[in-house]
């Protein structure tokens, strides 16, 4: 066994990782493209992420990408898996063929972490429970905690048999409806992007749209921070073997009346950034009209999975049929790491306060400008 540490994205990496996507357990946001990006526009100018992205060789090939990076909070440094807030999914990528990593774990991640720099606590969130038909080793590694559902419709047949199968006709007969009503308006079209010139304005769309909900719901409008829509803009389309950017819109006449930015990866949609314009809109529906639409597409598209990924929102619910946890794990290391965790525990009590939790994230995001 051989462990090799990289502190930066260079070509060495580059090319280890490319060939492990081929043949591994990932999602797009573990691909190199993926993180690549998010280190450039969000994890550096933003945290000052120290990379720290480990490769494990099982003779010559690499078996293991530990995509980690260290985090400084005031004095605490925390390690955690690399992708941050708009990373839906976070995980160790695996090839597929290795059985040596699953096995005595533990000693191989006691080697590891005799290689990587001190650090006060770990903390690894939006864990996926399995890697394949194995248990993720890393959801055991310290202290673990229940953080969300992720929500998916699996299709096995058409969108006709899945719809009648698992969502109400109550559903389906409001969508007709609001369709009707809209057709008097005008001319109504779903919309995907086949350019860059057109996923660039679909984007930009997106972002208004969203922000305006936020704004309405009240929420943090993690959109206000400029890194955070560079995420977006500057992510290359193509994401290689993991997928590519799929941008959509609803239209009525030429205006873009619900958008959607996500990922399509191999036999999985990703349902990631949907939006919809507010207002005298609402009333339409315009938002559930096209994700109705993008699941019909992956339906006569052979897509075998639409993944609403992280969250408990009701309508993922309506629309779903399978469902798995995402958990966090935390372990201390040092006496500043208890002190952390003593601190996370109590905002997370804080956080469930209404009031106080939009104060909280109010704050945070006025320390990120």
């Amino acid at each position: 066994m051989k462990i090799k540490i990289y502190q930066d994205f260079n070509e060495e990496l580059k090319n280890h990782w490319r060939k492990l996507e081929e043949e591994s357990y990932l999602t797009p946001f573990q691909s190199y493209s993926w993180l690549l990006n998010w280190y450039k526009t969000t994890g550096l100018p933003l945290h000052n992420i120290d990379l720290f992205i480990v490769c494990l060789f099982n003779k010559s090939s690499v078996d293991l990408i530990l995509p980690l990076g260290v985090k400084t909070i005031g004095k605490i440094r925390r390690l955690e898996w690399l992708g941050g807030l708009h990373s839906d999914y976070m995980m160790p990528v695996v090839s597929k063929e290795s059985e040596f990593i699953f096995n005595d774990f533990e000693s191989k991640w006691l080697k590891i972490l005799s290689l990587l720099p001190p650090f006060d606590v770990l903390h690894l969130t939006k864990q996926v429970p399995r890697l394949g038909d194995q248990d993720n080793p890393f959801v055991n590694l310290g202290q673990s905690k229940f953080m969300m559902n992720s929500y998916q419709a699996i299709f096995d047949g058409g969108w006709e048999e899945y719809k009648q199968k698992n969502i109400s006709k109550n559903v389906l007969a409001d969508s007709r409806r609001q369709r009707k009503r809209l057709s008097k308006l005008g001319k109504l079209e779903f919309i995907i992007s086949n350019n860059e010139e057109d996923r660039k304005r679909f984007t930009e769309e997106m972002f208004l749209q969203k922000r305006k909900g936020y704004q309405e719901m009240g929420v943090l409008d993690v959109l206000q921070v400029p890194e955070h829509r560079n995420l977006y803009k500057n992510v290359p389309t193509d994401l290689g073997y993991t997928g590519k950017i799929h941008c959509s819109v609803l239209l009525l006449d030429k205006k873009v009346i619900a958008s959607h930015w996500g990922i399509l990866s191999k036999n999985t949609f990703y349902y990631l950034m949907p939006a919809y314009e507010r207002g005298e809109w609402s009333k339409y529906s315009p938002g559930k009209l096209l994700l109705e639409n993008l699941m019909i597409w992956c339906c006569k598209n052979n897509i075998e999975t639409f993944d609403f990924t992280g969250g408990d929102e009701t309508y993922k619910k309506i629309w779903a049929n399978d469902s798995f946890p995402l958990s966090e794990v935390m372990k201390s290391y040092t006496p500043k790491g208890n002190f952390y965790l003593s601190i996370y525990k109590f905002k997370s009590i804080l956080g469930r306060i209404p009031l106080i939790g939009k104060l909280l994230k109010f704050f945070k995001l006025m320390l990120k400008k």
